[in-house]
């Protein structure tokens, strides 16, 4: 039986008046008052940025370098014990003497140096705010300096590793070297080399210093990354 037209045509579903949906604010979705983005809870959220804010600052100023400072003789001779601590081992070529101690609550190494013309407390000073504005990965960070007579004291931060003197020729075993093979030796030329160009050129903003004494002793090479580091005024 054939069905006629109007009864194939399709029947449109009846559509219920149309609803507007009503949002929830994020506020009323999730609230906790521990929560400083949670709400509208402005106090929370000023206080954390109160604490972001001296968080980063305290990040900040650890992170500054610090200028070197002179030290008092007596301060330096307490720290090494009288200068009779164990004294670290230098090289044949090194004209200095140091000492691994504890200044200020930093891991140090005071050299002394005999000073071949009298150096008064004023040079020594401006010779430390020329090298306080040089800061580079290859240079070992200065703390500071002393003077007593005619000797020297010079305070940098301690790096663990050996002169470049001792990594090429060991002394008790000349026939060994950690630097054995061309891609270490590559690299200690490599860090001397930017940080060679680093104090002539771009330290001191035009201040003219010049490492004028480099040696092999005056050089320090990691021990954990074989990477040279140089040591100012030594």
């Amino acid at each position: 039986m054939c069905k006629t037209k109007k009864s194939t045509q399709a029947i449109e579903p009846s559509r219920s008046p149309h609803k507007p949906r009503t949002s929830k604010s994020f506020s009323s979705s999730r609230s906790n008052p521990n929560d400083p983005f949670s709400g509208n809870n402005s106090t929370n959220y000023d206080n954390f940025s109160k604490f972001s804010t001296a968080s980063s600052v305290t990040s900040l100023k650890s992170s500054l370098p610090e200028n070197p400072m002179i030290y008092d003789t007596s301060e330096i001779s307490s720290s090494t014990n009288n200068f009779l601590s164990h004294r670290l081992s230098s090289s044949s070529t090194s004209t200095s003497t140091s000492w691994r101690c504890t200044l200020r609550g930093k891991d140090a190494v005071v050299f002394q140096r005999k000073s071949r013309t009298p150096i008064d407390l004023p040079d020594l000073q401006q010779s430390l705010s020329l090298i306080s504005r040089s800061h580079h990965t290859s240079l070992i960070k200065l703390l500071g300096a002393s003077l007593s007579g005619s000797y020297v004291y010079l305070v940098y931060e301690f790096v663990d590793g050996a002169n470049l003197a001792d990594c090429l020729r060991n002394p008790n075993n000349p026939s060994f070297t950690v630097l054995s093979s061309w891609l270490s030796r590559l690299q200690i030329a490599t860090d001397l080399a930017h940080g060679l160009d680093y104090i002539h050129r771009c330290s001191g903003l035009g201040s003219g210093l010049v490492h004028n004494h480099i040696k092999s002793s005056s050089i320090i090479v990691t021990s954990t990354t074989l990477n040279a580091k140089i040591c100012l005024l030594c």
